[in-house]
């Protein structure tokens, strides 16, 4: 009950992710959101890597994590605010759900994985749900074309975010959550000082309450504890229970807008959200009848055939039968979002 609780209270804190980006945004640009968040996250991991007794990290395993920090923490972090400054906190919540179906896409590109007919009606409804949601009207401009640009950037945000369970998946047998949580916003934190620097922390305190508060909840809520809850999950729980935790975010997402942002929600905003929802069940059902007696892609991939689908020198042969498991919004993942 109690690890149930801390999954919930960790798709809350994601959940808020994106309102409290926007909120954030009006005295900060993006990549002083990033290097705020993640330093702040690092910060707080070092007094708890101190009772570790080794936490270093052998050469292959460390590039990973280079790799990693950046595409799944730093280049989706910046997509996700852009495309807020740019879109609604609403849409961004609705669209951070989309994780599974980032992970199939995913699949298909990387790992081969073949698209079975629920699979390809889930990611037909996803597009969809996705145009419906985008396509907003104003008076006198028509569709909002900002709205649509932001809605992609954050789209891409997800699917950045959608190679953390393949990634390090592998790494997680070998090193604790909080070892590969800290090195991954250090990485991505060391990123962002060429844009920063560490004048930027002299700054803050001429900052708004809400500016600072929405920095210490991307930070210390979603970076820190959210992460390591995340991170945590990955070791213990199948991806299938997890998974059931995502439907629980738009609803919490769009709570957070329309009480901090006032955010209205639209026919269209209602029915493309309802429609991607519709998309997560009907390939949750195709999971749930293939829970049994199965193990994560992740798992499955060993080290060595994660490095080479990196470095895609050749086509990756997926185990037989391969089935695929969808990571939680930063769960099993894979980080979201993460980045949503």
């Amino acid at each position: 009950m109690q690890a149930l609780l801390l999954i919930l209270l960790m798709n809350l804190l994601y959940a808020g992710a994106p309102t409290f980006m926007k909120l954030a945004a009006h005295e900060l640009d993006p990549f002083q959101i990033v290097y705020l968040r993640h330093t702040l996250a690092a910060l707080v991991f070092i007094p708890i890597l101190l009772f570790k007794k080794d936490f270093r990290l052998q050469r292959n395993d460390f590039l990973m994590i280079l790799f990693c920090a950046f595409i799944a923490f730093t280049l989706a972090s910046l997509l996700q605010i852009v495309g807020i400054r740019m879109s609604q906190a609403t849409d961004g919540t609705f669209i951070a759900s989309m994780e599974p179906v980032a992970t199939i896409a995913m699949a298909v590109l990387f790992l081969g994985e073949k698209l079975t007919r629920r699979m390809k009606m889930g990611l037909i409804l996803s597009c969809i749900g996705f145009v419906v949601l985008s396509y907003q009207t104003s008076d006198l401009t028509g569709v909002t074309p900002h709205r649509w640009i932001g809605n992609l950037l954050f789209l891409l945000a997800v699917l950045g975010e959608s190679m953390f369970p393949i990634l390090l998946k592998p790494l997680l047998s070998r090193y604790s959550p909080c070892v590969v949580a800290f090195y991954c916003l250090l990485c991505a934190s060391i990123y962002m000082l060429p844009f920063q620097g560490l004048e930027m922390w002299q700054q803050l305190p001429v900052r708004s309450w809400a500016t600072l508060g929405s920095v210490a909840y991307l930070g210390l809520g979603c970076s820190f504890l959210a992460c390591f809850i995340w991170l945590s999950s990955l070791q213990y729980f199948s991806v299938s229970l997890l998974a059931l935790s995502w439907f629980s975010q738009p609803l919490f997402g769009c709570l957070f807008a329309l009480i901090l942002l006032k955010e209205p929600l639209t026919p269209n905003t209602l029915a493309g959200g309802a429609i991607i929802l519709l998309a997560l069940a009907l390939l949750k059902q195709k999971e749930a009848r293939q829970e049994k007696g199965m193990t994560s892609v992740a798992v499955r991939y060993t080290p060595a055939v994660v490095k080479a689908m990196i470095r895609r020198k050749r086509k990756i042969q997926p185990p037989t039968p391969l089935t695929l498991h969808f990571p939680i919004h930063r769960i099993q993942h894979h980080s979201h979002h993460a980045t949503h």
